[in-house]
């Protein structure tokens, strides 16, 4: 979790209250499934193992830190998800296919756009790269992006590639081994030297090299394994490269049986790479408020959650959360304090972990704990039926 997250768990723990005796939820969802399939610096890596302060791939070619990482939740059997389906204009046609809650962004020709308004025939922005042989960037599947030996276009690129000279790469084979077999090259040495230069480069900082030193830096990655080190300096030479596909199908649907849900929240960029496709945080852009039409197509994935819950105290974090509840619009300051009817629950209002940490005042600090201290009591006495 995030500060705001830390934050909470602490405020729990001070009424005696922990993590898994609370169900958190938002009143804005997102995605996904845990397979899904986020680019980090050590390849893709599925959503559910991500923590706050790993680095991620945005469409802007860059690594940035996770932030926030969603609570666990779950999505209910027979909610709405949209199926999308992305093939690139050329190349390799077999589409990418991922499925999301309606709300969830994707960048479309240059602007975000919620799943629910995407129609086939939308260019969507997907990871792809530049052919090694003539320049050109193209698609390549997230399932194999880092399995190529080689990255070219097409079969043309790809066997001027491989049977390019093939008389001067046959004496450099044979004049390497023939140093290897009278000592003149010690590979343990060699590695040893390449791993010592490798850590001054990087102790020295990745940015504010001269055009030299990085290429440098990328065959001493490229030559020795240094897989990690390779895709972070692809970072800063500007090699990771995003080209439009094409939406084929964009499919209403309901789930079959519950899902739980996964999501991120990546500083400055506020993107990722899920599956090849540029996709959006789980919070809207900007770190803005939700809009109203956002929060009425969240609306019914809530519902199903407290059906199912049948919780006995609510405790909303921020004005959001709690005007969205009680359908409001009064201010947190005048609905905090006191018990709220809500179905067979009791609502109680509080300010959200994140206003504490911009208002670090002791005021609204005592006014939280208060809140706190009422909801703990009217979840004893209801537990207790009393």
């Amino acid at each position: 979790m995030g500060r705001a997250g830390q934050l909470l768990t602490k405020m729990l723990e001070s009424v005696q209250l922990s993590r898994d005796e609370v169900y958190i939820t938002n009143t804005v969802k997102c995605f996904i499934s845990p397979r899904v399939l986020i680019y980090t610096p050590e390849g893709y890596r599925p959503i559910k193992d991500l923590r706050v302060g790993d680095l991620v791939l945005t469409h802007r070619g860059t690594f940035r830190k996770v932030v926030y990482v969603r609570p666990r939740e779950i999505l209910p059997k027979g909610s709405p998800v949209i199926r999308i389906s992305v093939r690139a204009d050329e190349g390799n046609q077999r589409p990418v296919h991922l499925t999301v809650t309606p709300e969830h962004p994707f960048l479309i020709d240059g602007a975000w756009k919620p799943a629910r308004d995407i129609q086939r025939g939308d260019r969507l922005d997907v990871l792809g790269d530049r052919c090694e042989v003539c320049g050109r960037t193209y698609f390549v599947r997230y399932d194999r992006y880092d399995r190529r030996s080689y990255r070219t276009c097409s079969y043309r690129c790809h066997n001027l590639r491989i049977f390019h000279s093939a008389e001067a790469r046959q004496n450099l084979r044979l004049t390497v081994k023939a140093q290897y077999a009278n000592g003149a090259r010690d590979p343990l040495r060699i590695t040893r030297r390449a791993n010592e230069r490798t850590r001054e480069l990087v102790a020295g900082g990745l940015a504010g090299f001269g055009e030299s030193a990085l290429q440098l830096k990328e065959r001493l990655a490229r030559e020795y394994g240094e897989e990690i080190l390779r895709r972070l300096l692809k970072n800063h030479s500007g090699g990771y490269v995003f080209l439009d596909g094409t939406v084929a199908e964009a499919q209403s649907l309901r789930t079959g049986r519950a899902f739980p849900l996964y999501n991120i929240g990546v500083e400055d960029d506020e993107s990722y790479v899920a599956a090849g496709l540029v996709s959006h945080n789980c919070r809207p852009p900007g770190n803005r408020n939700p809009e109203p039409d956002e929060l009425l197509a969240c609306a019914p994935f809530l519902a199903a959650q407290l059906a199912q819950l049948q919780p006995k105290v609510i405790l909303s974090l921020g004005s959001v959360a709690t005007q969205a509840l009680l359908g409001t619009r009064e201010p947190i300051g005048k609905l905090r304090g006191r018990l709220h009817p809500y179905g067979s629950a009791v609502l109680i209002p509080t300010f959200h972990p994140a206003f504490l940490l911009r208002n670090p005042g002791q005021e609204y600090k005592r006014m939280a704990w208060e809140d706190l201290k009422l909801a703990k009591r009217e979840y004893d006495r209801r537990r207790a039926g009393t």
